[in-house]
């Protein structure tokens, strides 16, 4: 379901009220995000992969913190 502007804008407006001043970046990434997309309507699992596995060219193992699987729809 396609939010329109205003309640996009009412969302973002709650959204920057809520995380205002909240700073402990590791500990609070997933739930930031989980609430930034819901600013849009969108279900994080619909658009993000968190901690995801990545080939590195360097040895050992690599990953990535969050990746987006394209745009929202």
């Amino acid at each position: 379901m396609r939010l329109s502007w205003p309640e996009i804008r009412t969302n973002a407006a709650h959204f920057a009220t809520e995380w205002q001043g909240k700073g402990y970046e590791k500990g609070q990434t997933h739930s930031f995000y989980d609430d930034f997309f819901r600013i849009f309507g969108v279900p994080r699992r619909q658009v993000a992969v968190y901690e995801q596995r990545v080939k590195s060219l360097d040895p050992g193992r690599s990953g990535v913190s969050s990746t987006c699987s394209g745009p929202a729809r």
